[in-house]
């Protein structure tokens, strides 16, 4: 087994040792010794790494003051890099820089990815770094797979993926049971720094953060999102994630025209089980909804299924809210963004939403914006104050005009419940117009197949 080159021999030693004659490379001038530059991407099997120092297949050792930088380098598609207990640094993918912590040109294929596996006993920090991970396709890289590993939030993200021009994507990245800490704590509001997101994610495509063996967390985040996620370019997966004590959203999805094409792909929200957000003093504890998606997503299908939302059971936060004011946000919201074109497909299934009596200062779920939407079966959602439990086609206050672009089809299904009760164009709507809705959509339904039923 593979432990901390310290027990093998002094660190100076090591490049005698394995026949290098290297020790760390000079800060901020970042290469692999001679004898490895011609095997970039080209190691196979595993390469074992200590907070200090590499080891390959083969045995070769030496000391590096950012070793998984250098294992990235190194590793050909489906290699596995074990990472063994302790702190690593910043990370940075694909820059064309010779920072000494960036991994140029690094990465795996689809279906035969880069590992990266920290055991839960491996964490990167982001020692004085904006962003822990920063992944920015310079240099062509993707395909990485990370998992089991503690990521402490840099005083801007956990993980941050870079603009890219419109026919680039970052491709294939997965986070695997890992666990993003902001280390802020929102109740007596200190904290080691001020972290602003856990993920920053543009133009991501094929992108997975999920719960695989376990459950996956993102906790902890001063100012923002956990997940902000913008203009993506293929499938995204969120999913057996934890999230609580959040600046901003849980999650927001959007696509805003000054920062690239309009979004596709299928987003899967599954299974998250999400706690008081929306706390940030910038935002005078009033952050918006949990779940947001708000824009310019017309070829997106949006599935939320299986997850949790609860505001305001937490005794230690509700002290967290502007004076007068109720504690809280909203669970869901889907609009437009005050941008001109909505969202595609919205698909909501299973959630569990709930409001503590008088938190919340708007509906539990509000839904504009969308060319198609089904709501059911088994959602239950329950508001703690006036608003209602759901609002469709959500009208400004006072007035008959439309919040957001108007939905073009809304499907309601049996098996739903609504605490709280339900809103259409500002209409409350009685049991009998519910059922008489109800009635109707089952029997489209039965005519013609809803399409997002294959979703």
């Amino acid at each position: 087994m593979f432990h901390s080159l310290r027990a093998f021999v002094p660190l100076r030693l090591i490049g005698l040792i394995a026949g290098l004659f290297i020790a760390y490379a000079p800060s901020g001038q970042a290469q692999l010794p001679l004898e490895l530059d011609s095997e970039r991407r080209s190691i196979q099997g595993t390469i074992e790494c200590s907070p200090e120092a590499l080891r390959l297949p083969d045995g070769r050792e030496w000391a590096d003051r950012y070793p998984l930088a250098r294992a990235l380098e190194l590793a050909a598609p489906g290699c596995v890099i074990r990472l063994r207990p302790g702190q690593y640094g910043q990370l940075g993918i694909g820059f064309d820089s010779r920072q000494d912590w960036n991994a140029k040109g690094a990465g795996g294929v689809a279906g035969n990815p880069v590992i990266v596996d920290g055991f839960n006993q491996a964490q990167l920090v982001p020692g004085g770094a904006s962003d822990t991970i920063g992944v920015h396709g310079g240099v062509e890289s993707g395909h990485i797979r990370f998992q089991n590993l503690q990521i402490e939030a840099g005083t801007r993200a956990g993980v941050l993926f870079y603009e890219r021009p419109p026919e680039q994507a970052h491709r294939g990245y997965e986070f695997h049971d890992c666990t993003i800490d902001g280390k802020w704590d929102h109740a007596t509001k200190s904290g080691p720094h001020d972290s602003k997101w856990g993920v920053l994610g543009h133009a991501l495509a094929d992108f997975v953060f999920a719960g695989v063996r376990g459950r996956a967390v993102v906790k902890n985040i001063r100012h923002e999102h956990a997940f902000y996620l913008q203009n993506p370019r293929g499938d995204l997966t969120i999913e057996n994630v934890d999230g609580h004590q959040v600046g901003r959203t849980f999650l927001q999805i959007t696509a805003r025209e000054s920062q690239g094409p309009a979004g596709r792909g299928l987003i899967t929200v599954r299974g998250c089980e999400v706690a008081d957000i929306g706390l940030s003093d910038w935002d005078n504890h009033k952050g918006g909804s949990a779940f947001t998606f708000a824009g310019r997503l017309p070829h997106c299908t949006i599935v939320v299924s299986g997850n949790t939302y609860r505001a305001g059971f937490n005794s230690k936060l509700t002290h967290l809210k502007p004076p007068g004011r109720s504690y809280g946000t909203g669970a869901l919201v889907a609009w437009d963004g005050t941008e001109k074109i909505g969202n595609g497909a919205l698909v909501l299934q299973d959630n569990d939403f709930e409001f503590a009596e008088s938190c919340g200062d708007r509906p539990v779920v509000k839904i504009g914006a969308c060319e198609i939407v089904r709501i059911g079966p088994g959602n239950r959602f329950v508001s703690g104050s006036s608003f209602p439990a759901l609002d469709v086609d959500p009208t400004r206050p006072g007035s008959s005009e439309l919040e957001y672009l108007p939905n073009a089809a809304v499907t309601l299904l049996a098996g739903n419940t609504f605490e709280g009760g339900v809103r259409r164009r500002g209409e409350e709507l009685s049991d009998s117009d519910l059922a008489e809705w109800i009635a109707k959509a089952e029997q489209e339904r039965a005519a013609q197949p809803d399409p997002t039923d294959k979703e």
